[in-house]
């Protein structure tokens, strides 16, 4: 009973993980195609010919993609830009 708790356990722990993990995206993919391989997809905008999906990977939606699309081709993906840090300026007067 107790390998079987086990076994159960294990199993779980496995499949949930799997779901986290970034696809095998490439560049000059269509739209369509991106959809089917990705999970989680989020439109962030759409503006002309040009078209950028936000993905979130990893345990504790820890990786952030963003993705491309121009004339719904696959043309860039990166990791976006981070927000600038705030600065605290002491004055010692």
């Amino acid at each position: 009973m107790k390998k079987t708790i086990i076994g159960i356990f294990t199993a779980i722990l496995l499949t949930s993980c799997y779901a986290t993990k970034a696809p095998a995206i490439r560049t000059g993919m269509t739209i369509e195609e991106f959809e089917k391989k990705a999970k989680h997809e989020e439109i962030v905008t759409m503006d002309g010919d040009w078209t950028i999906y936000k993905v979130i990977y990893g345990f504790n939606a820890q990786n952030t993609r963003f993705y491309y699309f121009k004339n719904n081709k696959l043309v860039k993906m990166d990791s976006g830009q981070r927000k600038t840090d705030y600065r605290v300026r002491i004055d010692t007067n």
